[in-house]
This record gives structure tokens, sequence and C-alpha cells, in this order.
């Protein structure tokens, strides 16, 4: 055991990650699930630039804006209005409102959709109620301040996406910043496995999944190194490793490779 700066391919790995810093080339195995890790975000940021689309498009920007800008209550004048089928199956009926209103000798026409109730008073009336930004007068929505949230309908799924999204993402890159530091900060040291442990962790039961389905396969080492003032030092990780699952573990004495900071900061790689 000691510090060592050649690849060597007799190493075992508890993050696979780490095949190209410590073997000199990417492990096999990860290919096939970084391309379907990039595939998958690909289509998943895809998803979500559609519905911020269909956000904005809904009037989502105009309803933030009118949220957080100063803005004024006021009456327009109804210039047009229609009725369409709309829906599923096109079994309702959904109806927009085109109208005018001048603010400082402009005037600004919009369209917006409104409830049935709004558009025949409007429709009868011949005016109708809109609030506008202050500074930003053609920002404007039909009825008093305060947020309508029909529009926000697309901002659940598009957030949940971008949560679906971050979270693993963040988590990946947070390993990578991690070993980076500790690749520029460490020796890397080789080492060898003292005992190995598997165990197959099961998903909680619930009420609408009663059965117990299978989960990740942890395993744990438990590994041995020399620091560099020559103390013996003794140490375990855990991580799961689902390619495993069926196959031998690495025995007692299999070398292992450790980024060494102190004699209580360092990491198996």
């Amino acid at each position: 055991m000691g510090e060592m700066n050649l690849y060597r391919q007799d190493v075992f790995l508890i993050n696979r990650l780490n095949s190209r810093y410590v073997c000199g080339r990417w492990d096999p195995t990860l290919r096939s699930g970084m391309i379907w890790l990039a595939l998958c975000i690909v289509g998943a940021v895809s998803v979500f630039m559609l519905l911020m689309g269909l956000f904005a498009y809904s009037g989502g920007v105009s309803e933030i804006l009118l949220a957080i800008l100063p803005k004024q209550t006021i009456y327009a004048d109804v210039t047009y209005g229609r009725a369409y089928p709309c829906g599923r199956s096109h079994r309702s009926t959904c109806h927009m409102i085109t109208y005018a209103y001048l603010v400082n000798g402009h005037t600004y026409t919009r369209e917006d959709g409104a409830t049935a109730a709004i558009y025949n008073r409007a429709m009868d009336e011949e005016r109708i109620q809109i609030t506008y930004a202050q500074g930003f007068p053609q920002v404007a929505h039909v009825g008093p301040a305060g947020l309508q949230t029909d529009t926000f309908i697309f901002l659940v799924p598009a957030f949940s996406l971008a949560a679906t999204i971050l979270i693993p993402v963040w988590m990946i890159l947070g390993e990578f910043a991690q070993l980076r530091h500790y690749r520029r900060q460490g020796t890397l040291i080789y080492g060898e496995i003292t005992e190995v442990g598997g165990e197959q962790k099961s998903k909680r039961k619930t009420k609408s999944k009663p059965t117990r389905k299978s989960g990740g396969f942890q395993l744990t080492v438990y590994f041995t190194f020399r620091s560099p003032k020559g103390k013996t030092i003794k140490g375990n990780a855990t991580r799961s490793r689902n390619d495993l699952k069926q196959k031998p573990l690495p025995e007692e004495g299999t070398p292992c490779a450790v980024l060494y900071m102190s004699d209580k900061d360092y990491l198996l790689l």
C-alpha cells in the first residue's frame, strides 16, 4: 500500500465515475447509462420548455408582472367578443373578449378569456373592468387586481418536471464538485478491502401499493490504507450498486483507491 501515480486496472471502485481517474478509461458499463441519462434530460427539458411556452401563451407572464408591479383598475371598451366550442370533444364553450383602453393618450387593445357570466355582462354593457400594470400598460387582464390562478395550470406540471430534472442533476453535479475538490487537494493512495456487505433494499408498502417492490442494491465496503505519515486508517463507504446485485462481490484483499486529505477526511473512490 502507498501513494501511486500510475493507472491501475486491478482496483475495485465503489463509484464507477472514478474509473477514468484511477484506471485511465471509463467503465464500459457506464456508457449506456450516461447515454440514457442524457436522452432523458434532453427530453425532459424539451417538455419543460413546451410547458413554459404554453404558460407564457396562456398569460402566465402577464399575471406575474401584474402581481409584482404597481397596477391600476379601470373600465375598457369591449370591441369584440366570441364564443366557441372548446375542451375535450368540444363539449365546453370558451369565451374571448377583445377590449380597448386609453392610458396616457395611447390606446391599447388586448384579447382575454372570460367566464360566461363576465362575457355576457360585458357584451351587454359594452365595457369591462380590467387591471393594467402602471409603467407597462400593455400588460393587463380582465377583472380586478389579483392573480387569475387558472393561467397557472401549466406551472404545476412544469415545476414538477423541473424538480424531477434538477434534483438528480444537482446531486450529480454536487458529486462531481466533491470529486474535483478531493482530486485537487487530496493524495491518491491505494489500500485494500477488508470486508464487503451487500443488502437489497425494499420500498415501503403504501395503501395504493400494498406489495413491497425491490429497491436498490446497497454495497458497503470496509477498507484500510496507510496514510502518508505511515498511520493505518480504517474506514467504510456505502453506495447503491445495482449492477452488482447478481454478481460476485470483491473479496478481502482486493485493492481499492482512496483520495486522502487528512486522517479524518478521505474519500473511497
